[in-house]
């Protein structure tokens, strides 16, 4: 997403679906299009499977973790989470790479966050103390730039689909 943020930026793309940046667009136009909401999630056979039962932000910190990369913004979601709790987080790998992370944790390599629509039969949501995490995915353009007919087109069918608020949509 950061990658493509940029291709959008330099004009080496006209329009980038993507994780939008929780900081806002800066000097991109966003329309937001899904709520992708994230969760703590653990392999069914780790040793970290309480099933229902709570597990605090600082007892997963004492746990290996598999993060998305902090150069990304989900990445980033997660270390928030930790940081605003004060509580040290020491990622065991990351990786850009959210299926990768599934593939891990399901494993049994430690726990991470990922999207709810990539937890798998053989992974588990944890309940935790932290409030609900969240990413949006949307699209982005350059406010400076005039769309071409077919990525007007292609943005007009993604807001179709989009579970967007119509207020929150161009």
């Amino acid at each position: 997403s950061e990658a493509a943020h940029d291709l959008v930026r330099h004009a080496h793309a006209e329009l980038a679906v993507v994780t939008l940046d929780p900081q806002g667009p800066a000097d991109l136009e966003y329309e937001e299009l899904w709520d992708d909401p994230l969760w703590f999630v653990v392999a069914r056979e780790h040793a970290l499977n309480l099933g229902s039962r709570y597990v605090s932000l600082a007892d997963l910190a004492q746990h290996p973790v598999i993060m998305p990369g902090l150069a990304t913004y989900t990445g980033r979601i997660v270390a928030e989470v930790f940081a605003s709790a004060d509580i040290a987080l020491n990622p065991t790998m990351s990786t850009n790479y959210l299926e990768t992370i599934s593939m891990l944790v399901s494993t049994g390599l430690g726990w991470s966050v990922l999207p709810a629509s990539m937890i798998e039969d053989d992974l588990v949501k944890l309940t935790t103390n932290a409030p609900s995490l969240h990413r949006t995915l949307g699209c982005v353009t350059h406010p400076m730039r005039t769309l071409s007919n077919a990525a007007h087109a292609f943005r007009q069918v993604a807001s179709e689909f989009s579970d967007a608020p119509q207020s929150a949509r161009p």
